[in-house]
């Protein structure tokens, strides 16, 4: 889809299967699958967003903004927005990855009345629906303080890491150590006010606590059951495992000792909400879910088809 807002031409995140014609690119956020720039020439994103790109080692392409176009936040992860666009057809918004609900951290997506509606629609079944955030959060800590030895939790490194770190800090009193990704992540995270205490791994200071009871958060990649085997035989100690997805609300891993569903993204109702928050004439639906929750918006009245 391209966004026209008179002369200008705009293309929405690389990964959705667009019309790139647009030299033009509006970056949602910094996740891997959104940040393809190699054609565009000029770009739209948050200050926290191209911070984050810029810690990839990524070279940004020109900076372009336009009274046309206005960026919402969208409660995924630091710097994610909505663009939201007047356009020659009407109001536009696109959400990119959203969540209306906050966390420790803040966040929590804008909602503002729209004609047309291009939303991500990943837990679009009605059988992904979370618990709330408050109780996860004190089953995190509860888990975390009947846990002897060491304890590994698998999170993504953008996001949910940074969350874990806040909610390990804040409410438990740990500094847990995080791979070289996620430490400069977090050192972003940290110059926009965040205030995350973290060790990075491969530095003098992890080799120092790994000679006793430690906490780690490593990227799902590296969470097998063999890692966590050989953890226990390198170490002599007790391995406490968990894996942290919003995934998880319907799947259990068997070798971990427990599955948080914490997602950045909104579950089902949450996606509903926000279509009714933001009232669109027309709603296009696209990743996960779409077929199906077109259908069910369609269902309640709105004109909604998937992409």
């Amino acid at each position: 889809m391209l966004i026209t807002t008179g002369k200008t031409r705009v293309f929405v995140d690389r990964d959705i299967h667009l019309d790139c014609d647009g030299e033009f690119a509006f970056v949602s956020h910094a996740h891997s699958d959104h940040v393809k720039l190699k054609k565009a020439k000029h770009l739209i994103a948050s200050p926290e967003t191209k911070s984050l790109i810029n810690a990839k080692g990524v070279k940004l392409p020109e900076d372009y903004s336009n009274d046309k176009i206005e960026l919402l936040e969208a409660g995924h992860v630091l710097g994610a927005r909505q663009l939201r666009a007047s356009t020659d057809t009407g109001v536009f918004t696109y959400t990119g990855d959203f969540c209306l609900e906050k966390n420790i951290l803040g966040g929590g997506a804008e909602t503002k009345e729209c004609d047309s509606l291009l939303m991500e629609t990943t837990f679009g079944l009605p059988k992904y629906e979370f618990p709330e955030r408050s109780s996860i959060y004190d089953s995190v800590i509860d888990f975390q303080k009947n846990a002897n030895g060491i304890t590994v939790y698998a999170a993504y490194s953008l996001g949910k890491t940074q969350e874990l770190i806040k909610l390990l800090n804040d409410k438990v009193g740990l500094i847990p150590l995080v791979g070289k990704e996620a430490a400069e992540i977090s050192r972003v995270y940290n110059k926009y006010g965040c205030n995350l205490k973290f060790i990075e791994l491969g530095t003098t200071d992890a080799e120092e606590v790994l000679d006793y009871d430690f906490v780690a958060i490593l990227p799902p990649r590296k969470f097998t059951p063999e890692f966590i085997k050989n953890l226990r035989l390198v170490h002599g100690k007790k391995v406490s495992s968990a894996f942290v997805s919003g995934w998880a609300v319907n799947k259990w891993y068997s070798w971990c000792d427990a599955v948080f569903p914490l997602s950045n993204h909104s579950d089902y109702s949450g996606l509903v909400e926000y279509v009714e928050r933001v009232s669109p004439k027309k709603v296009f639906c696209t990743h996960g879910f779409s077929k199906e929750f077109a259908a069910d918006l369609a269902r309640r009245g709105f004109q909604a088809q998937s992409i």
